[in-house]
């Protein structure tokens, strides 16, 4: 097979592999990055709205990285990783200063950055990037070209178009990765001293999603297989105002903290009613059942709720959100004058890859950063600190990777031949439809043990009606894609089984209560061929 060898190999093209790749890289090292798709315009990223919450830039009285926490604390119902939250919100502001420097504009007034309100947040604290003329789906490209060039100045090494099926370990540590081609299926070797997973999440084993084509669980599934811990997989975030015509795209949460509000068929602003001291500023997860219960109980329409923006001053939709507003315009809808229709959607995974404060997994050498990542949110993440996680930790994992890579003194590459067993039989696509539509109507915004039960069955059923095997990889990009997501699927469900209380983004109608004793986290590995799971208190 073709072979690639690096100091410090980066699985994902998003921010957070960019930006460890070009902290590795800025620290002297031989960098690669490997995609599925194209490096910086595939992946949740490109697709961004590019809110980022920062802690440092509020003049308001009273702000501070201790607030930022309490926020980010309350949100994640107490479970977060203290550890790792604390490092996000002091290395945040540094993080955009040096943005800044490669080149990504932000929306500013007077040379001070423009701060929104938004869901979860105590303080005016987010900040978003320049309009730039993009057009709203693709926003995220305004901080992910700049980031691509930075890259390209350090020499990093872009390999796109290649999956990756596996890791590779030998004597209890990372020796590198198996890929295979997307175009033709060659297999390909990948060998590097040290890893960074930065695959992104999981949304696309669910029915209903905002995330881009290529978030299937891979960093999960990749990190499972090899022996690394998860932990929170339960807990999935739902974005509560997806636009769903004439246009699918996310309405961006600081749109509600500038007076847009949500009502029913009846013209009734319902949630007074779900959160009455916060209302529309209620985090996602209390807005999104709060949406999803207007559906079911027949106050919605066509699967949707009403997004009234006429509140919404013109100057402040001038200055903020011109780029929503030319959008609809297109359409030949006044987002400023006529209701819009908004539903949820599976939008992002709090759980994901076990790490330490240096993002280490327990893979020696394995590092992961971005939305890979599990802990850093609790059970829900607030308003604009996805991003916020992506920098910090991608950098923090850059960094660390490239020490790892010092501290290793004389390094014994991959030399001998590795077995590549690809299985060549084809998944019927039928199985991912069925999964995605198990996963939305049984394990997404409301659960409980049957509906859990039930999808366990029915996912076990897939897998033996399509003779799919989770524990090798596939011969084609497609095929591995449903393996991991078959893979993933089973997390989730586990966890959400192992959580007999209902917390954050976790609802179990069946056990509506959130209990003290579930007060931490669950963790999961693979040991031969079968899902363990741990619990540890919160300290």
């Amino acid at each position: 097979m073709d072979r690639i060898d690096t100091e410090v190999l980066v699985i994902g093209g998003g921010a957070a592999g960019l930006r460890a790749a070009i902290e590795a890289a800025a620290l002297g090292k031989e960098v690669a990055i490997v995609s599925k798709g194209k490096s910086g315009k595939s992946g949740n990223t490109a697709l961004a709205q590019c809110n980022i919450a920062v802690s440092g830039f509020s003049e308001k009285k009273g702000d501070s990285s201790s607030s930022y926490i309490h926020d980010a604390l309350k949100g994640g119902a107490g479970i977060n990783q203290k550890n790792l939250l604390r490092i996000m919100a002091e290395e945040s502001k540094g993080e955009i200063l040096r943005l800044q420097e490669w080149g990504v504009e932000f929306l500013m007034s007077n040379n001070t950055f423009l701060l929104h309100e938004a869901p979860g947040h105590s303080y005016p604290r987010v900040i978003r990037t320049a309009l730039l003329n993009y057009p709203p789906r693709i926003h995220g490209l305004t901080m992910t070209k700049p980031m691509m060039k930075e890259a390209k100045k350090r020499n990093v090494r872009f390999i796109d178009g290649v999956t990756v099926t596996e890791l590779i370990r030998e004597d209890d540590s990372i020796k590198g990765a198996l890929g295979i081609n997307n175009k033709d299926g060659k297999p390909l070797l990948l060998s590097s001293k040290s890893l960074i997973i930065a695959a992104g999440g999981g949304g696309r084993i669910f029915r209903h999603t905002n995330n881009s084509l290529e978030i299937t669980g891979d960093s999960y599934a990749l990190a499972l297989n090899a022996g690394a811990e998860l932990i929170d997989m339960e807990f999935v975030q739902f974005y509560p105002t997806m636009a769903i015509k004439p246009v699918r795209i996310p309405i961006v949460s600081t749109l509600l903290g500038s007076g847009a509000i949500l009502k029913n068929v009846k013209g009734e602003r319902f949630m007074e009613t779900y959160s009455p001291d916060k209302k529309e500023m209620a985090t996602r997860d209390v807005t999104s059942m709060a949406v999803f219960k207007e559906i079911v109980s027949g106050r919605g329409i066509q699967e949707a709720v009403y997004l009234d923006c006429s509140g919404v001053k013109n100057d402040v939709f001038d200055e903020k959100f011109s780029d929503v507003r030319e959008l609809f315009k297109k359409f030949h809808i006044d987002i400023q004058k006529e209701l819009i229709l908004v539903s949820p959607t599976t939008h992002f995974f709090m759980g994901g890859i076990k790490v330490d404060e240096n993002c280490q997994t327990d893979i020696q050498g394995v590092f992961a950063c971005g939305e890979a990542v599990g802990g850093v949110h609790g059970a829900n993440r607030i308003s604009g600190n996805a991003l916020t996680e992506t920098l910090v930790m991608g950098a923090r994992a850059g960094r660390k990777a490239s020490e790892y890579v010092d501290s290793l003194g004389q390094y014994r590459p991959i030399t001998s031949a590795i077995p590549f067993a690809v299985n060549s039989e084809t998944i019927d696509r039928k199985a991912g439809k069925e999964l995605r539509e198990t996963m939305w109507d049984s394990v997404s915004i409301i659960r409980s043990k049957d509906s859990l039960e039930k999808a366990k069955k029915i996912i076990d059923a897939i897998k033996d009606r399509y003779k799919i095997d989770t524990d090798s990889p596939y011969s084609t990009r497609e095929d591995n894609e449903i393996r991991n997501m078959l893979i993933v699927a089973e997390v989730i469900i586990t966890s959400s089984l192992l959580r007999e209380e209902s917390r954050g983004a976790h609802f179990r109608e069946d056990i509506q209560e959130t209990k003290k004793d579930h007060e931490g986290n669950y963790h999961l590995r693979k040991e031969n061929g079968i899902i363990k799971s741990s619990f540890s208190t919160i300290v």
